[in-house]
């Protein structure tokens, strides 16, 4: 029988997702739904052999001023390789029909040769700039209990849990209210100003996170010192897997091991809610890395006894030379951030 490629419902791409064990939150129809709240398009696309889908992903047609692309965040999910060039082929057409001057990748998929060449084959080449965490680390909770996991960590990272633990005036609040996000976009904005870099806007954080309300995805974790609001961060959970999305601090109140108790309380709550893998989100490349610019949060990432994971970089398949246009100013923004 000959392989078909369609667009697919969300419930039949959801329902692909679970079977291959794969829980980031980002191939998840609502996060679609979320950026087309923000002014995009998106649709699920999906390959069938014997009438099972064996490859499917998310597919986010983004809407820029350079001009319009295909992104799949942490995509395509597949189960047999050999269906993937054909499936890229069938893509690349549709991305021509809507418009778009190039697809991009990000598979969530070991940074090795074998794997590089299975995109390579299908005419992908390496983007100028990521668009997700590339590098990322995450530390195993499967049926790890809390003092396997603080034993797991650095010495220095078990020590500042133990003090914030003993300090009275501080304190850790667990929200699902979106009003919330104010609270953290205000310290993120001073956290931006510290490491000099753009934020994200309120809005985007309030989408993301309403949108994602619908499962009970987001979480808000607020680190209160004499009941004033120092340090906040965000995560999404999606069945066994919980990610640290947005985090922010006050500067002022560098001593105050507040986003370590947000840490900790955080992997409390997921060890309880049967969460295998805790997932940090984005670090430098290698500590070698000095100058990257999460040099500084990789070291704090990787003392709660997290796993680097480093996956395949973004990849963009051409689709008409308006392409090469795109990429100069991606190339520019990029030596530019520094990355």
């Amino acid at each position: 029988m000959s392989n078909i490629f369609k667009i697919t419902n969300s419930e039949d791409h959801l329902r692909f997702l679970k079977d291959q064990n794969f829980n980031i939150y980002v191939q998840h129809p609502l996060f679609g739904e979320f950026n087309q709240n923000l002014g995009d398009e998106y649709f699920c696309f999906s390959g069938l052999k014997n009438n099972q889908i064996v490859i499917s992903s998310l597919c986010i047609l983004i809407k820029a001023k350079r001009g319009n692309f295909l992104y799949l965040p942490y995509g395509p999910i597949f189960k047999d390789h050999s269906i993937v060039k054909d499936y890229f082929s069938e893509l690349k057409n549709l991305a021509k029909q809507k418009g778009c001057n190039f697809v991009r990748i990000s598979p969530f998929l070991d940074y090795t040769q074998q794997n590089l060449n299975l995109f390579k084959s299908s005419g992908f080449t390496k983007s100028p700039m990521h668009m997700i965490a590339e590098n990322t680390c995450v530390l195993d909770l499967k049926d790890k209990t809390k003092d396997e996991v603080l034993k797991g960590m650095n010495k220095n990272h078990r020590n500042l849990i133990k003090k914030s633990l003993k300090t009275k005036e501080l304190e850790v609040k667990v929200s699902s209210d979106s009003k919330d996000i104010k609270i953290l976009h205000d310290l993120l904005i001073e956290t931006s100003k510290r490491h000099g870099f753009t934020p994200f806007s309120l809005e985007y954080l309030k989408q993301e996170f309403d949108t994602f309300k619908k499962i009970k995805a987001g979480k808000i974790y607020i680190a209160y010192y004499n009941s004033k609001p120092i340090a906040a961060s965000i995560f999404y959970q999606f069945c066994d897997t919980k990610v640290y999305k947005h985090g922010a601090s006050l500067s002022e109140f560098r001593n105050v091991p507040a986003s370590y108790l947000i840490q900790w309380t955080s992997i409390l709550d997921a060890i309880n809610d049967n969460i295998h893998n805790y997932n940090f989100w984005g670090v430098a490349p290698s500590k070698e890395h000095k100058n990257h610019p999460f040099y500084g949060i990789t070291h704090f990432k990787m003392g709660f006894g997290s796993k680097q994971i480093d996956l395949i970089p973004a990849l963009d398949l051409p689709i008409n030379m308006f392409y090469w246009f795109n990429w100069i100013i991606e190339t520019l923004r990029r030596k530019k951030r520094g990355f």
